[in-house]
């Protein structure tokens, strides 16, 4: 299941940093969620991929950066969503 999620997104190496964090969010597998009620409208089916990069040292030492990938893998155009 991640490397299907991994595998559909290509950040490429745009920024070299000290540390770098990946998350991966899916909620296409409703057998995690306890919450999960059928016909309530989720999941959305969405695949996240955010990736956070930090440094301790230089002119960046006071940032963080953070990318995100949202990619809808239903067949649902998303109507008024925000990241």
């Amino acid at each position: 299941m991640i490397e299907a999620v991994v595998g559909c997104f290509s950040f490429g190496r745009k920024l070299l940093s000290q540390e770098e964090i990946v998350n991966i969010y899916s909620d296409q597998n409703v057998a995690a969620n306890p919450e999960y009620r059928a016909n309530a409208g989720y999941p959305f089916n969405l695949n996240i991929v955010e990736v956070i990069y930090s440094w301790s040292f230089g002119r960046y030492r006071d940032m963080v950066f953070v990318r995100r990938k949202v990619v809808n893998a239903s067949t649902d155009t998303l109507f008024e969503c925000f990241m």
